[in-house]
């Protein structure tokens, strides 16, 4: 599978760790960037742009901005679905016509 899909299931699992810490210094530092979830440069601002760009997602952006964890048995399907569909559009594209940074 694409790095994309394996990177993105760690920050889900990561995110979904994040809340259920016994460090208070983690837990609020992921509260304080909760709360710059709309600045660009948080690490949220990051992950609910990349969540965003997958069709149909609006539940796990939902549940970031709510500070409720990732359900992975839904969110890995429909991450895969997702990638293969990239994949499948890539495929179509002919290697001169693509452009160098896609």
């Amino acid at each position: 599978m694409h790095l994309y899909f394996f990177w993105f299931c760690c920050v889900a699992c990561f995110w979904n760790s994040l809340l259920t810490t016994n460090n208070s210094l983690l837990g609020k530092i992921c509260a304080a960037d909760l709360r710059l979830a709309h600045k660009k440069g948080s690490w949220t601002c990051e992950v609910l742009s990349a969540l965003s760009e997958i069709p149909g997602d609006d539940a796990h952006i939902s549940a970031i901005m709510r500070r409720c964890k990732i359900n992975m048995s839904e969110f890995v399907p429909l991450l895969r679905e997702h990638t293969i569909q990239e994949w499948k559009d890539l495929d179509q594209i002919h290697p001169l016509k693509a452009h160098v940074s896609s």
